[in-house]
């Protein structure tokens, strides 16, 4: 509970909202303004009629003057002070990090667009019912600003609350703060039992509205749907139907039925070729080239939804993208929000196949799976619907829902009509099935069902009841260099310690595969190689991650996916066309610059004719700074278009793939927790392994380092939306088989494994701690003598790079002084790296024995407590006298922070911290930037050797640079944004030997100082 706790303010308010709100602070009026996700449309509208309400407010003219596409984008809005919050920032359950509420401070107002419906439950709680995300909103606004007097909505009460209970905690929240509610421009004061009566009659007619009107509306849905209307886009409906027009070529509605699907006769033979060639077992990329013949001669046009600019040509040659173009052709893609079909047995797709009626046989799931095929079959189309109105009897244009299981509150519409078969243009008669064969069309309903995924059991014994297994087991049988089979067994050894050994042995003469237990029995002959299950654990975990790095585009990165070069290694074209994407929206800033710049001449001409030449020079200066603005981006345009010029020449292109890293660092942060328990996990992480991690080949080998397992292993990478790329993972692990030692490398062998572990793999030394090795012989015997061995001589040096947090520190180290290749290091800055080296392998460096060896506490609070809008704003900093006094320090403690002056304790020159406010010697502020990044602030604490080389703690949040001016070099050292992490050292009295002595740690909290 404690650690729930420190996510929330004493206010109870999600500390990361806490800290976006803060620039509100100060206001006494908060401005709503709510609409729906599908009802962005008319927000304009809404926001115009509320605001009409308050003609004679300042604050509401400002924020009518704001243009309207100022709030459709982060980017867009910036310049005027918008700023946005995601369900993210709400919750912490909540991971869509999607902007939806935009929030703008103007005079003592704040100003609210929320895009999220006040009916769905997206809080999911485990020990209550869930919680509408925008009634959480409301709340946390209402508990943090302390001088809030007033909160306005519109006069529709549905724009606060749908439902009851949302709008009986909003207002008792109201209530206890002393706060007025304002719906329409008519205030309440809930203080007074009228108005609290008033809005009581006002919240339930707000939310009997919700449900009279979901009702009215899913009704006339399901009614049109019954009586054989289309309800769906025309490039959305089955292939072989369009929507009806008139003569003007507009989408025909009639009443009841709404949009009329008509058949196209004209589709006829595309279709029969593609059900033939799908009943026959052909590939969807065949059927995708056949059918871009039919739509090349304009038999068929692909369907794609909102992407008109695709047909099936362009899918031709991308096997994941004609699977997906093909497969629409027989099945649409599954709605959101319907339980997932299970596989039929195949004596049930058989009976269908021969013949027999699959209302009969399937289930509603699985017979929506072939809803098209049946279609043509039939000319009856089955259809799903999502009932979103809880409560269970619910009864609707005659149809119940169906329902999952009894916790299931609202369940699913199924429903079939009739669709119109095509009139033959030469007979006009009807064309059942469109000319295609029964028998064609049920066996390509049989493929579809056949292709319905089945559920894996788990396997390894008692993995069927227990929540922990070894993550990696069920290798398989894979062929050595000399013909024999191999495969890889778990042991255990007495100690407990988790091993697998690699076994060998001739192919068995009759094809067949018996089992391992006489290879066992013969451990001399056939154990080739035994390895420890956490070392391939952290081996593995290491190498996955510097293969997906390697061939991921970063010009082309998301939250959760990127683009993944799926066979070449060059990806000279989408660099390329990022750098044309960034100078045209250079050369738009150009053009909104020379505009802004031309008005202001203009306005400077007109009032130098009224002879105010007071104004006419602040227009002229206006005109200027946008003249300079317009001529950087012009420049800036002109140098990204070079460099996409320089880029033609490099025409190999890399075949791409839109990918989902999310499965990919589960698995890999699985793993790392494995390498250091043994090599066991939860159940569902080996699960993901199984389904993830297959072809292994594993080989025994041997080396001037001593002996190895080398191993190859097949990583399947989800690809949006659907199937997979495969990167192929390569590495290798100690053989610990006990043997003779190779002459002189017993000492050696260890060493490098240890600090190959260690600073090549990045996993923390507690990783390579065994009941048989400890912390203390793993340093003294192992990592310190290797790290002197290479170049490393001091013994801060040394002990800060043990205990450094960020391992791609490590890394850049380890890749150096042993000449290993890492591609991923690539992405980080050249004068970055070459810092790092020259720190770490300096002879003269002094420092402690940690990577950070003070307690950065009281500075963490410092900076974030001087970061503070209002703090920052007004230049004064804080007094010294104030900080000491509040931290019960010393007041010469805090000037230490700003120009240090002794070397008590671990012997090493503190750095600077902080800066004096102007000539003054008693008040403290922020260090600025030096290096004219914009008013950056130097507000991020990083007490490493590498940075304070400079003479400084801190790095500009803006540039990520130091603010050392005395030597050239920084200016053109940008430390990469793994810096923003926040590590400290909590007990400095610690020893390395014992434990991790610098850890991370969360956000700074800012003091409460009364200056």
């Amino acid at each position: 509970m404690t650690g729930l706790e420190s996510l929330y303010t004493a206010q109870k308010v999600y500390r990361p909202l806490a800290l976006r709100l803060e620039i509100a602070n100060e206001c006494t009026c908060v401005h709503w303004d709510r609409y729906s996700v599908n009802d962005g449309s008319g927000i304009e509208s809404q926001v115009a009629r509320h605001c009409a309400h308050y003609p004679d407010d300042p604050d509401v003219a400002a924020y009518r003057a704001l243009p309207a596409e100022a709030f459709e984008s982060v980017a867009a809005g910036a310049e005027y002070g918008i700023q946005w919050l995601s369900l993210a920032d709400l919750h912490h359950t909540l991971t869509d990090r999607r902007p939806v509420i935009a929030f703008v401070v103007i005079g003592k107002t704040v100003f609210f667009r929320v895009e999220l419906s006040a009916v769905e439950r997206q809080i999911q709680r485990p020990d209550g019912e869930n919680e509408n995300a925008y009634t959480s909103l409301v709340l946390a606004v209402t508990n943090q600003l302390r001088n809030l007097q007033v909160s306005r909505w519109a006069d529709d009460i549905t724009r606060a609350a749908r439902e009851n209970v949302n709008w009986s905690i909003i207002m008792r929240r109201h209530h206890e703060r002393g706060i007025r509610m304002s719906l329409g421009g008519t205030a309440f004061t809930l203080a007074e039992k009228a108005d609290r009566t008033a809005l009581k009659l006002l919240g339930a007619v707000g939310s009997e509205d919700d449900p009279e009107r979901r009702r009215k509306l899913l009704g006339s849905r399901l009614m049109a749907m019954q009586v054989g209307g289309a309800a769906l886009a025309e490039d959305q409906m089955p292939y072989g139907w369009e929507l009806e027009k008139d003569k003007r070529g507009r989408e025909r509605r009639v009443k009841t039925k709404g949009l009329i699907p008509v058949a196209v006769a004209a589709n006829a033979p595309a279709l029969a070729a593609a059900y033939a060639m799908h009943a026959e077992g052909k590939t969807y990329e065949s059927i995708c080239t056949a059918l871009a013949e039919f739509e090349k001669d304009g038999v068929m046009s692909r369907r794609s939804g909102q992407r008109y600019d695709l047909d099936f040509a362009a899918a031709v040659g991308d096997t994941f993208r004609a699977y997906d173009a093909a497969l629409t052709v027989f099945q649409a893609h599954w709605p959101s929000g319907i339980p997932r079909p299970t596989p039929p047995d195949e004596a049930t797709i058989v009976a269908y196949e021969s013949g027999e009626d699959p209302a009969e046989l399937f289930t509603y799931e699985q017979r929506l799976v072939i809803a098209r095929p049946e279609l043509l079959r039939t000319g009856m189309l089955l259809r799903a619907v999502v009932n979103d109105i809880r409560g269970r009897g619910l009864e609707l244009a005659g149809l119940t829902p169906h329902y999952a299981d009894d916790y299931d509150e609202k369940g699913v519409f199924y429903l079939e009509a009739r669709w119109p078969w095509p009139i033959d243009a030469g007979t006009g008669q009807e064309m059942p099935r469109f000319g295609i064969p029964d028998e064609i069309l049920r066996l390509s309903a049989g493929r579809l069902l056949r292709s319905i995924g089945r559920r894996r059991k788990p396997t390894g014994g008692l993995a069927h009841v227990r929540t922990e297994r070894r993550v990696l087991q069920g290798f398989g049988t894979w062929e050595l260099a000399d013909g024999r089979e191999a495969t890889l067994i778990a042991r255990m050894n007495n100690n407990g310690r988790a091993n697998m050994v690699l076994l060998g042995r001739n192919k068995p003469a009759d094809g067949t595969s018996p089992g391992w237990t006489r290879e066992l029995a013969q451990p001399k002959k056939c154990i080739l190689a035994t390895l420890n299950l956490n070392a391939l654990c952290g081996d593995l975990a290491h190498r996955i991650g510097e293969a997906v790095t390697a061939q991921i585009d970063p010009a082309r990165l998301a939250p959760a996916s990127a683009v993944l070069r799926a066979e070449s290694t060059d990806r000279t074209e989408h660099v390329r066309a990022g750098l044309l994407a960034r100078a045209e929206a250079a050369d738009q800033a150009a053009e909104k610059s020379e505009r802004a710049a031309r008005g202001a001449r203009t306005s400077a001409a007109l009032a130098a004719e009224d002879g105010d030449e007071e104004e006419a020079a602040e227009y002229r200066k206006d005109a200027s700074s946008h003249a300079v603005d317009a001529r950087r981006a012009r420049q800036e345009a002109e140098t990204l278009r070079q460099r996409a010029a320089d880029l033609d020449q490099q025409t190999e292109r890399a075949q791409t793939a839109n990918v989902n890293l999310s499965t990919t660092a589960y698995l890999v942060a699985g793993l790392q927790r494995a390498a250091s328990n043994n090599g066991t996990g939860p159940a569902a992480l080996g699960e993901l392994a199984d389904a993830h991690l297959h072809s292994w080949n594993v080989q025994a080998s041997r080396d001037t380092e001593g002996y190895w397992a080398n191993y190859e292993v097949k990583l399947d990478v989800p690809v949006l939306p659907g199937g997979v790329v495969q990167i192929d993972i390569r590495g290798r692990v100690r053989d610990v088989r006990t043997r003779r030692p190779m002459t002189g490398l017993r000492g050696a062998v260890a060493q490098g494994a240890t600090a190959e572990t260690v600073f090549a793999k990045g996993l923390p030394l507690n990783a390579v701690v065994t009941a048989d090795l400890n912390r203390k012989t793993l340093l003294n015997r192992h990592i310190m003598p290797w790290l002197s061995s290479h170049q490393v001589s001091t013994r801060g040096a040394r002990c800060a790079l043990v205990d450094h947090p960020l391992p791609e520190v490590r890394q850049v180290v380890y890749a150096d002084v042993t000449g290993t290749d890492m591609p991923q290091l690539a992405a980080y800055p050249t004068a970055w790296r070459e810092h790092i080296l020259a720190t770490y392998r300096d002879p003269g460096l002094q420092w402690g024995n940690a990577a950070s060896p003070d307690d950065t506490t009281l500075v963490r609070q410092l900076i974030a407590t001087l970061g503070l809008p209002g703090v920052r704003s007004d230049g004064r900093g804080l007094e010294i006298k104030s900080i000491a006094r509040y931290a019960g320090v010393a007041a010469d403690v805090v000037r230490e922070l700003v120009l240090p002056t002794s070397r008590y304790g671990l012997g090493f020159e503190r750095p600077r911290y902080l800066a004096y406010v102007g000539e003054r010697s008693d008040r403290v502020q922020l260090i600025s930037c030096t290096h004219g990044c914009e008013q950056g602030l130097c507000d991020l604490v990083a007490l490493y050797p590498e940075v304070s080389a400079s003479g400084y703690g801190v790095i500009c949040s803006t540039c990520w640079r130091l603010p050392n001016t005395a030597d050239p070099k920084w200016q053109t050292i940008v430390f990469p944004a793994i810096y923003g992490r926040s590590f400290n050292r909590t007990s400095p009295k610690g020893s390395l030997r014992d434990a991790v002595q610098t850890v991370p740690i969360g956000p700074a909290v800012p003091m409460a100082i009364v200056d």
